[in-house]
């Protein structure tokens, strides 16, 4: 139904500084092995820089009986590329 009823919701200070950490957490450990990766630390890394708060968004829209599946394209991608 494109009808549906919208609910504005007010958030509380509270819950917008854990969404915000939510964010950075991520970005901050792609940003971190970013810089390892020329260092030979990691070998390799398919970066999803971006992607990050889609991901936050979604799990934080998630009831705790939701299931998240993915088709995890750079799963694909590696395995194609090691044969």
């Amino acid at each position: 139904n494109l009808n549906m009823p919208v609910r504005e919701k007010k958030f509380t200070r509270n819950e917008l500084l854990i969404d915000y950490c939510l964010l950075v957490l991520p970005r901050t450990i792609e940003e971190i092995i970013l810089n390892l990766l020329p260092q030979g630390n990691i070998s390799k890394w398919f970066s999803g820089i971006g992607q990050g708060a889609s991901g936050v968004g979604v799990t934080k829209a998630m009831y705790f009986h939701d299931y998240f599946f993915t088709n995890a394209p750079q799963s694909r991608r590696h395995h194609k590329e090691k044969s």
